[in-house]
């Protein structure tokens, strides 16, 4: 019903430029429906949202969510680009905003495999991720990529076997898990969107009561 809802809410004020709407329950239903179908739609409203209310954090990890894509898009593995900048500004208003929001470390991790080219730089921050949180598997699963992007295949799926062990059952593992066999040698190619390894960026939204 929320995204139905913002579906209608998003056609009857297409013509509408967001900084034109202050009604901030208009403007949730907008970021939620625009960041759908384009992120960077979706960032115009987050940061009209921002003006209106800088501490309200969908908007800012939907703004971060946004310029991420947009660097790992246009700006993998440059570091030196100025997309990234843009991110780490996004990234310290997220952390200011909530500095104990538990699903950081997926940005956080995602950052560094988008914005380095060295896999081991990934790889450290992984281990000291899953070091800090032994229930969590995204350290492993992080550790994995890291292994397959060094074109270290063998060692990754060791990894990838070990967490089945330590996290059964877990989704996140189960996928590459899944995959791998089917396309076993996936890292060697150039083209990088058909690889079993995926980040999962989340924030929550409020759905707000009746929008007039």
């Amino acid at each position: 019903l929320f995204y139905y809802r913002a579906q209608i809410t998003e056609y009857m004020t297409r013509d509408q430029n967001p900084n034109d709407i202050s009604d901030m329950k208009v403007l949730t239903d907008k970021l939620f429906a625009n960041f759908m179908k384009s992120p960077k739609d979706a960032a115009a409203v987050a940061k009209r949202m921002l003006e209106l209310d800088p501490q309200y954090y969908p908007a800012a990890q939907t703004l971060l969510f946004a310029d991420l894509i947009d660097a790992a898009n246009t700006a993998r593995g440059n570091p030196n680009d100025p997309a990234w900048q843009k991110v780490e500004a996004d990234m310290e208003r997220s952390k200011k905003i909530n500095p104990t929001d538990p699903s950081r470390g997926e940005s956080e991790l995602f950052l560094l495999a988008a914005r380095n080219e060295s896999p081991e730089v990934v790889r450290a921050h992984a281990q000291e991720y899953a070091a800090a949180n032994p229930k969590s598997s995204l350290g492993a699963y992080y550790i994995a990529w890291s292994y397959y992007s060094a074109k270290d295949p063998e060692r990754g799926w060791q990894v990838l076997q070990k967490a089945l062990k330590d996290f059964p059952g877990d989704r996140r593992i189960l996928e590459p898990v899944n995959l791998i066999p089917k396309n076993p040698k996936f890292y060697l190619s150039p083209d990088k969107t058909h690889s079993p390894f995926k980040a999962t960026l989340t924030t929550g939204v409020n759905p707000s009561g009746n929008t007039n």
